[in-house]
């Protein structure tokens, strides 16, 4: 915010290369508090899913050769992409649905919403997938996952401590690095106004 350029609202915090106009199509998670809009906090976790759902797909057909090389079209893809689409769907419809009904039920933003959405996570994958041990691991799994993500969100500094200045010599050695990379002839002025 310390230059003159005018940067359009649909673009500030993203310093991504490609821009990612799309992202404002469907429900979003971020745009009101957790314990607000459960089924669209769902929906909005599984837009998430289906979007990388995409290259998931691609890179499943080349590993496992679910479609052969001869074979291969846009319909092949979105065929097995439909294929593919109602397991992770479903999970992330269930993380996210639970985890703001848990929040919208208890009227509290903390890590115990995470444990509420970790057992639908868990529920939903031994239900599918007719495994218990499976879900149990999917649950354990995103509730560490979750515990990270809301300490990380509400602590001050996040999990990996302040960032340093980027003008003060970089993220790696500290703030007094200038004074070791003084190679040249050239003094720093003493002089103080």
């Amino acid at each position: 915010m310390n230059d003159l350029i005018n940067t359009p609202k649909s673009q500030l915090g993203r310093n991504a290369i490609i821009t990612n106009s799309w992202y404002h199509f469907g429900p979003r998670f971020f745009d009101t508090p957790l314990n607000e809009g459960a089924f669209w906090k769902g929906l909005a976790a599984a837009k998430y899913a289906g979007i990388l759902l995409a290259p998931y797909t691609i890179l499943e057909i080349r590993a496992l050769n679910t479609v052969s090389v001869a074979d291969f079209s846009p319909r092949n893809y979105l065929k097995r992409y439909l294929q593919l689409a109602p397991f992770p769907l479903a999970v992330a419809f269930a993380w996210g649905f639970t985890l703001s009904a848990a929040a919208t039920i208890r009227n509290k933003d903390d890590v115990n919403n995470h444990w509420f959405a970790s057992a639908a996570v868990g529920s939903t994958v031994a239900t599918m997938k007719s495994n218990v041990a499976l879900g149990t691991s999917a649950a354990l799994f995103t509730a560490i996952l979750g515990a990270f993500w809301q300490y990380q969100r509400h602590s001050e500094t996040g999990l990996q401590g302040m960032t340093a200045h980027p003008q003060s010599s970089g993220i790696w050695g500290g703030p007094l690095l200038w004074q070791k990379m003084q190679f040249g002839d050239a003094d720093v002025p003493t002089t103080r106004y």
